[in-house]
Protein backbone atom coordinates (compact mmCIF):
# COMPACT_ATOMS: atom_id res chain seq x y z
CA UNK A 1 0.00 0.00 0.00
CA UNK A 2 0.52 3.34 -0.98
CA UNK A 3 -0.08 6.72 0.57
CA UNK A 4 -0.78 9.48 -1.97
CA UNK A 5 -1.01 13.74 -1.26
CA UNK A 6 -4.86 15.00 -1.52
CA UNK A 7 -5.09 17.67 -4.33
CA UNK A 8 -7.82 19.77 -1.86
CA UNK A 9 -6.62 19.24 1.65
CA UNK A 10 -3.10 18.18 0.85
CA UNK A 11 -3.17 15.46 3.74
CA UNK A 12 -2.12 12.09 2.65
CA UNK A 13 -4.03 8.54 2.49
CA UNK A 14 -4.27 5.22 1.11
CA UNK A 15 -4.26 4.49 -2.93
CA UNK A 16 -6.50 1.55 -2.06
CA UNK A 17 -9.18 4.12 -0.87
CA UNK A 18 -11.44 5.82 -3.32
CA UNK A 19 -12.01 8.87 -1.68
CA UNK A 20 -9.83 10.79 0.74
CA UNK A 21 -11.00 10.04 4.03
CA UNK A 22 -10.11 13.42 5.43
CA UNK A 23 -12.04 15.80 3.37
CA UNK A 24 -14.08 13.33 0.77
CA UNK A 25 -12.18 14.47 -2.39
CA UNK A 26 -12.34 11.61 -5.05
CA UNK A 27 -9.00 10.23 -5.56
CA UNK A 28 -7.71 11.06 -8.92
CA UNK A 29 -7.84 8.51 -11.22
CA UNK A 30 -5.02 7.03 -13.36
CA UNK A 31 -6.70 8.27 -16.41
CA UNK A 32 -6.01 12.14 -14.81
CA UNK A 33 -2.26 11.28 -14.00
CA UNK A 34 -1.98 10.05 -16.92
CA UNK A 35 -2.89 12.94 -18.52
CA UNK A 36 -1.42 15.18 -15.68
CA UNK A 37 2.25 13.39 -16.61
CA UNK A 38 1.40 14.10 -20.64
CA UNK A 39 0.75 17.83 -20.31
CA UNK A 40 4.27 17.73 -18.20
CA UNK A 41 6.00 16.19 -20.66
CA UNK A 42 4.49 18.62 -23.28
CA UNK A 43 4.34 21.90 -21.65
CA UNK A 44 6.90 22.17 -18.97
CA UNK A 45 9.80 19.73 -19.82
CA UNK A 46 10.47 21.31 -23.30
CA UNK A 47 11.81 24.85 -22.12
CA UNK A 48 13.55 23.33 -19.46
CA UNK A 49 15.75 21.01 -21.62
CA UNK A 50 15.90 24.03 -24.14
CA UNK A 51 16.99 26.43 -21.02
CA UNK A 52 19.30 24.16 -20.32
CA UNK A 53 21.02 23.34 -23.88
CA UNK A 54 21.40 27.51 -24.34
CA UNK A 55 23.12 27.71 -20.96
CA UNK A 56 25.65 24.86 -22.43
CA UNK A 57 26.15 26.22 -25.67
CA UNK A 58 26.42 29.87 -24.26
CA UNK A 59 29.04 27.74 -22.19
CA UNK A 60 30.73 25.97 -24.93
CA UNK A 61 31.17 29.04 -26.89
CA UNK A 62 32.41 30.83 -24.08
CA UNK A 63 35.17 28.13 -23.57
CA UNK A 64 36.07 28.44 -27.39
CA UNK A 65 36.11 31.97 -26.98
CA UNK A 66 38.80 31.48 -24.07
CA UNK A 67 40.66 28.97 -25.62
CA UNK A 68 41.32 31.55 -28.94
CA UNK A 69 42.28 34.20 -26.50
CA UNK A 70 44.30 31.57 -24.99
CA UNK A 71 46.21 30.62 -28.25
CA UNK A 72 46.38 34.12 -30.16
CA UNK A 73 48.14 35.26 -26.77
CA UNK A 74 50.41 32.30 -26.77
CA UNK A 75 51.42 32.35 -30.40
CA UNK A 76 55.24 33.40 -30.83
CA UNK A 77 56.47 36.65 -31.84
CA UNK A 78 57.34 37.02 -35.49
CA UNK A 79 60.85 36.97 -35.53
CA UNK A 80 62.53 40.03 -37.53
CA UNK A 81 63.12 40.15 -40.89
CA UNK A 82 66.63 39.50 -41.65
CA UNK A 83 69.34 42.35 -42.18
CA UNK A 84 69.69 42.99 -46.03
CA UNK A 85 73.20 44.68 -45.95
CA UNK A 86 76.24 42.56 -45.63
CA UNK A 87 78.85 43.87 -43.75
CA UNK A 88 83.20 43.31 -44.62
CA UNK A 89 86.07 44.25 -43.33
CA UNK A 90 89.34 43.69 -44.65
CA UNK A 91 93.23 45.16 -44.37
CA UNK A 92 94.34 47.42 -47.48
CA UNK A 93 97.71 45.49 -48.72
CA UNK A 94 99.57 49.02 -49.00
CA UNK A 95 98.56 51.03 -46.02
CA UNK A 96 97.38 48.27 -43.68
CA UNK A 97 94.30 50.29 -42.92
CA UNK A 98 90.84 48.61 -42.44
CA UNK A 99 88.38 48.73 -46.11
CA UNK A 100 85.11 49.39 -44.82
CA UNK A 101 82.03 48.10 -46.90
CA UNK A 102 78.59 47.10 -46.98
CA UNK A 103 77.16 46.00 -49.83
CA UNK A 104 72.90 45.36 -50.26
CA UNK A 105 71.45 43.32 -53.50
CA UNK A 106 68.40 45.29 -55.41
CA UNK A 107 64.73 43.76 -54.74
CA UNK A 108 64.02 43.89 -58.47
CA UNK A 109 65.90 42.69 -61.66
CA UNK A 110 66.25 43.85 -65.27
CA UNK A 111 66.26 42.51 -68.51
CA UNK A 112 68.29 43.47 -71.35
CA UNK A 113 68.88 43.36 -74.44
CA UNK A 114 71.35 40.60 -76.70
CA UNK A 115 73.96 40.45 -76.10
CA UNK A 116 72.92 40.59 -72.65
CA UNK A 117 70.02 39.09 -72.41
CA UNK A 118 68.19 37.14 -68.53
CA UNK A 119 67.43 38.68 -65.64
CA UNK A 120 69.95 40.41 -63.64
CA UNK A 121 70.34 42.63 -59.97
CA UNK A 122 72.37 45.52 -59.05
CA UNK A 123 74.41 45.62 -56.43
CA UNK A 124 74.52 48.91 -54.09
CA UNK A 125 77.94 49.76 -52.23
CA UNK A 126 79.01 52.11 -49.27
CA UNK A 127 82.57 52.07 -49.08
CA UNK A 128 85.38 53.50 -47.07
CA UNK A 129 88.98 53.05 -48.65
CA UNK A 130 92.26 54.53 -46.69
CA UNK A 131 93.42 54.96 -50.14
CA UNK A 132 90.80 56.11 -52.64
CA UNK A 133 88.16 57.58 -49.83
CA UNK A 134 84.47 57.40 -49.50
CA UNK A 135 82.39 55.60 -52.43
CA UNK A 136 78.83 54.51 -53.22
CA UNK A 137 79.46 52.03 -56.00
CA UNK A 138 76.32 51.09 -58.33
CA UNK A 139 76.85 47.86 -60.21
CA UNK A 140 74.78 45.56 -62.47
CA UNK A 141 75.78 42.18 -63.82
CA UNK A 142 76.22 42.96 -67.74
CA UNK A 143 75.78 45.61 -69.84
CA UNK A 144 77.02 49.18 -70.78
CA UNK A 145 75.92 52.25 -68.34
CA UNK A 146 76.36 55.31 -70.33
CA UNK A 147 78.77 57.36 -68.59
CA UNK A 148 81.09 59.46 -70.44
CA UNK A 149 85.13 58.33 -68.76
CA UNK A 150 85.85 62.64 -68.53
CA UNK A 151 82.52 64.42 -68.47
CA UNK A 152 80.90 61.58 -66.07
CA UNK A 153 77.14 61.69 -65.87
CA UNK A 154 74.49 61.97 -63.32
CA UNK A 155 71.61 59.43 -62.10
CA UNK A 156 68.25 60.14 -60.77
CA UNK A 157 67.66 58.91 -57.17
CA UNK A 158 64.97 58.45 -54.80
CA UNK A 159 64.92 57.75 -50.92
CA UNK A 160 61.19 56.36 -49.83
CA UNK A 161 58.57 58.86 -51.07
CA UNK A 162 60.43 61.77 -51.56
CA UNK A 163 61.30 63.93 -54.65
CA UNK A 164 63.77 62.36 -56.78
CA UNK A 165 67.20 64.21 -56.65
CA UNK A 166 70.39 64.35 -59.56
CA UNK A 167 73.38 62.97 -58.66
CA UNK A 168 76.75 63.17 -60.13
CA UNK A 169 78.35 59.95 -61.02
CA UNK A 170 81.34 58.96 -62.90
CA UNK A 171 82.88 55.65 -64.51
CA UNK A 172 85.54 53.84 -62.66
CA UNK A 173 89.05 54.03 -63.32
CA UNK A 174 89.51 50.59 -65.85
CA UNK A 175 86.64 51.99 -67.68
CA UNK A 176 84.11 48.85 -66.85
CA UNK A 177 80.80 49.50 -68.00
CA UNK A 178 78.96 47.73 -65.24
CA UNK A 179 80.17 50.09 -62.54
CA UNK A 180 79.09 53.67 -61.44
CA UNK A 181 80.91 55.81 -58.66
CA UNK A 182 77.72 57.61 -57.18
CA UNK A 183 79.52 61.00 -55.98
CA UNK A 184 78.29 62.59 -52.74
CA UNK A 185 78.60 60.28 -50.25
CA UNK A 186 77.95 62.11 -47.04
CA UNK A 187 74.54 63.79 -48.46
CA UNK A 188 73.66 60.11 -49.68
CA UNK A 189 74.53 57.88 -46.67
CA UNK A 190 72.78 60.54 -44.45
CA UNK A 191 69.57 59.88 -46.30
CA UNK A 192 70.09 56.77 -46.73
CA UNK A 193 70.26 56.04 -42.69
CA UNK A 194 66.88 57.49 -42.71
CA UNK A 195 64.86 55.58 -45.01
CA UNK A 196 63.49 52.06 -45.66
CA UNK A 197 64.12 52.07 -49.50
CA UNK A 198 66.20 53.67 -52.79
CA UNK A 199 65.56 53.44 -56.24
CA UNK A 200 68.31 54.46 -58.42
CA UNK A 201 67.96 55.40 -62.27
CA UNK A 202 70.68 54.66 -65.03
CA UNK A 203 70.71 54.97 -68.32
CA UNK A 204 72.41 51.41 -70.16
CA UNK A 205 73.42 51.49 -73.35
CA UNK A 206 70.40 50.50 -76.18
CA UNK A 207 68.07 49.97 -73.02
CA UNK A 208 66.90 53.37 -71.74
CA UNK A 209 66.67 54.25 -68.35
CA UNK A 210 66.66 51.48 -65.67
CA UNK A 211 65.39 51.55 -62.30
CA UNK A 212 66.91 49.63 -59.85
CA UNK A 213 65.05 49.42 -56.09
CA UNK A 214 67.25 48.63 -52.93
CA UNK A 215 66.18 47.88 -49.56
CA UNK A 216 68.97 49.87 -47.15
CA UNK A 217 66.92 49.83 -44.09
CA UNK A 218 69.04 49.56 -41.13
CA UNK A 219 72.21 50.81 -42.71
CA UNK A 220 75.20 51.20 -39.96
CA UNK A 221 78.05 52.81 -40.88
CA UNK A 222 79.77 52.23 -37.98
CA UNK A 223 79.04 48.45 -38.40
CA UNK A 224 81.76 45.65 -39.16
CA UNK A 225 81.63 42.00 -39.88
CA UNK A 226 83.77 41.54 -36.54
Amino acid sequence: MALITCKDCQKEFSTDAKRCPHCGAKRPTKTLQLFLIFLLLIFVLPPVIRALGGNSASTASHTVQQTASSDTAAAPVQSPPPEQWVYRTEKDTMTQKDIWSATVVSNNSIELDFPYAGPQTATLEVRRHPQYGKDIIFQIERGQILCEPFHGCSVLVRFDDQPAERYAAGPPADHSTTVLFIKNYDKFVQRAIKAKKVFIQVSIYQNGNQTLEFNVAGLNPNKTDH
